[in-house]
């Protein structure tokens, strides 16, 4: 590259200049956007663990057994969703890889 005035090479330096702010400012919004979504990963984790130990809770409350025997109607329909969808949880190995 030949130059035959000193001011296209500053022309070129300040081109240059303006690509490397721009890729910086780039560069920081990805790692602001990156640090947001470790939040929301670190935040759903926490809601599945919540959810996690209330099904765990109604399970044990309700037991592994059924059907739900001795419990009145009103208790044996509140125990079968939650104690199901416990079960598919633990058999599926959930609780343990989260």
């Amino acid at each position: 590259m030949f130059f035959t005035d000193p001011q296209q090479l500053l022309d070129i330096f300040s081109e240059l200049e303006e690509q490397n702010l721009s890729l910086i400012q780039n560069s920081q919004e990805t790692e602001e956007a990156l640090e947001e979504m470790k939040q929301t990963v670190k935040s759903t984790k926490a809601k599945m663990y919540k959810s996690f130990a209330f099904l765990r809770a109604g399970l044990n409350e309700c037991g592994t057994a059924g059907p739900w025997q001795g419990l009145d109607a009103t208790a044996s329909a509140q125990c079968k969703p939650i104690s199901g969808v416990a079960r598919i949880w633990l058999e599926s190995g959930t609780d343990s890889s989260i």
